[in-house]
């Protein structure tokens, strides 16, 4: 038999529990205890209980703020539109960009607006807008639309 720690010397006197059927590899009576297994295990189920719970209560927490902002800003099928006309009808500067405030679209991601822009023809640009959106028909570097 072999230990998995040196807690024994050669030629100590050892009981050993063995199982007849061979089911089980042979223990001591130290280690037959199965204590410890069982608090790993409730603790163990415990965390994850715990993690299930507070992921829940911040989902919660999340969906309240996100519906704050639904309530009190315009729908966010008007913001597509209203992002639609923005598009269609602001200047491009000199580069060639229309310059589009996220402030003014709270309920619309920097991905959807991109998926906006592309289905009229525009691309999103994905650095650089210092705080803007930006949409031109070539851009440096796209972003990838929902």
């Amino acid at each position: 038999m072999r230990t998995q720690s040196d807690d024994y010397d050669v030629g100590d006197v050892l009981t050993v529990i063995e199982d007849p059927e061979a089911d089980l590899r042979p223990q001591t009576p130290g280690q037959a205890d199965v204590t410890g297994d069982a608090l790993g295990a409730a603790g163990f189920a415990l965390a994850a209980l715990g993690s299930v719970g507070w992921l829940a209560w911040r989902g919660a927490v999340a969906a309240r703020k996100t519906d704050g902002i639904v309530v009190n800003g315009p729908a966010p099928q008007e913001q597509e539109e209203r992002l639609r006309e923005a598009l269609r009808t602001c200047p491009a500067d000199r580069r060639g960009y229309i310059k589009v405030s996220p402030a003014e679209f709270p309920g619309l991601s920097h991905g959807r607006a991109a998926r906006i822009a592309w289905e009229m023809g525009l691309k999103a640009e994905a650095f650089g807008n210092r705080g803007s959106w930006r949409f031109a028909e070539q851009v440096v570097e796209e972003v990838p639309h929902e």
